[in-house]
């Protein structure tokens, strides 16, 4: 690992300053043209959200969506581009863009899946399919917001425009703030699509001769995790689930999001913190979750991704890389996404499995699952008091026992958070819950 001392962040936050000030600033501009919206037409409050279940029709979502042939020139090497039936928008039909992939395999031989959502700059990737066909996976990866790559650069999974037959606010991420400001109609607004959008990938993935419905799960990076994060609590059919970044509470967060739901009424923040959030949906979750973060991420900070993480109370594995750069190349590639993907659906080996984490006094301890020992263990740290973006992180070894099992490490003087990373033999890696301390450990 690697915990060198951070470089200057003054440039970076000046980025999230600007970034900021202007998406709060076109809700602030929506709010002034939208405030008799407020009250209904007879002066009363807005009706509280609906059962945040309810809002999926399950049952629909779960047939096969018909599938239409894509806009030419978007053709990739290896895969199919495709496009398939949507979730109707103010009563108009819609399709979401798609480009589907299976490895080699024998005569009748099902291989699991993955349904893929990119980060919220990006497009359904060619690249990321083959990826995972390498390892043995039909995958299907979609743009869930609306978009289309650009003809000519689709092998790239850069570049997009507007899906001609996707809804109006296609490729529009900061619609689901706008939405709440309407309050739309549950069914038209833009969180709810990307959802849908997921699901109906999901049934259809599951209907391909090569594909083995039992076996698929999901893989979002940063605003695909964002979805991911409603999803895992929706779709019961998944049988694992890796968020890299994303993940809910975005309103307690100190990042663009917090502050886009700080420029609403309460009422509406309320509804659409219900509504579209994935700290609404996690606690449903009932499959493993990988959840890859770094210590420093400016849009998911470890505060948040803690609390996401432990709203669903199920089996999961936690990776915390010091100061991660957020972007497809380090979101995709980390050696443990498929190494526990592998494990669920493939019998793999596992990765190490953390059961008992303790501290007295300054001596921090972590116990494992014999069946998979620790070879190298490590306690990371920091002194620091700012936002979890601008902490320095360090690392200190970590003493191992003759079983490989137990990891315990003096907690350094002064330290206000700190967590365990830990290492098998393969060189794979899991990390245990940071402990935010009340106060400096002395």
């Amino acid at each position: 690992m690697n915990a060198r001392r951070a470089p200057p962040l003054c440039r970076d936050r000046t980025r999230r300053r600007e970034r900021r000030s202007c998406a709060v600033g076109r809700i602030r501009l929506l709010a002034a043209s939208c405030a008799g919206l407020l009250l209904t037409a007879n002066g009363v409050p807005a009706a509280n959200a609906p059962d945040p279940a309810g809002i999926w029709d399950l049952g629909a979502l779960s047939r096969v969506p018909r599938v239409f042939e894509a806009p030419p020139g978007l053709e990739a090497q290896g895969v199919r581009a495709l496009m398939f039936e949507g979730e109707p928008y103010e009563g108009r039909p819609t399709r979401v863009f798609a480009y589907y992939g299976a490895p080699k395999r024998r005569p009748g031989e099902r291989v699991p899946g993955v349904v893929l959502l990119h980060e919220g700059g990006g497009t359904a990737d060619p690249a990321w399919v083959r990826l995972w066909n390498r390892r043995g996976y039909a995958a299907i990866a979609i743009d869930y917001k609306g978009g289309i790559p650009v003809a000519g650069r689709g092998t790239l999974g850069r570049g997009f425009t507007r899906n001609p037959h996707a809804p109006p606010w296609a490729e529009r991420r900061h619609r689901m703030w706008e939405d709440m400001w309407r309050e739309r109609p549950v069914r038209d607004c833009w969180m709810y699509h990307a959802v849908a959008s997921a699901v109906l990938a999901h049934s259809l993935l599951a209907s391909f001769d090569a594909v083995d419905p039992d076996r698929i799960g999901f893989a979002g990076v940063s605003w695909g995790a964002i979805v991911a994060s409603n999803l895992v609590g929706v779709d019961a059919r998944l049988s694992f689930a890796v968020l890299v970044y994303g993940c809910g509470f975005l309103f307690a967060g100190d990042n663009v999001y917090s502050d886009l739901y700080d420029a609403l009424p309460p009422k509406r923040a309320a509804r659409g913190k219900a509504l579209w959030d994935g700290s609404a949906h996690l606690p449903r979750a009932r499959l493993p979750i990988l959840w890859i973060n770094g210590t420093n991420d400016t849009h998911f900070p470890l505060d948040i991704w803690q609390r996401s993480y432990l709203a669903a109370d199920r089996p999961r594995t936690l990776r915390s890389v010091v100061r991660l750069p957020h972007g497809r190349a380090h979101g995709r590639y980390q050696p443990e996404i498929y190494a526990f993907a592998d494990h669920i659906v493939k019998q793999g080996p596992p990765l190490i499995r953390i059961v008992k984490q303790t501290r007295e006094a300054r001596v921090a301890k972590v116990s494992v699952d014999p069946a998979v020992g620790i070879s190298k263990a490590g306690l990371v740290y920091s002194r620091g008091t700012e936002h979890w973006s601008e902490r320095r992180f360090e690392l200190r070894a970590a003493t191992i026992d003759e079983a490989g099992t137990t990891a315990r490490a003096e907690v350094p003087q002064h330290a206000t958070a700190y967590y365990f990373d830990l290492t098998d033999a393969r060189g794979l890696t899991v990390g245990s819950e940071h402990v935010a301390l009340a106060a400096p450990a002395q």
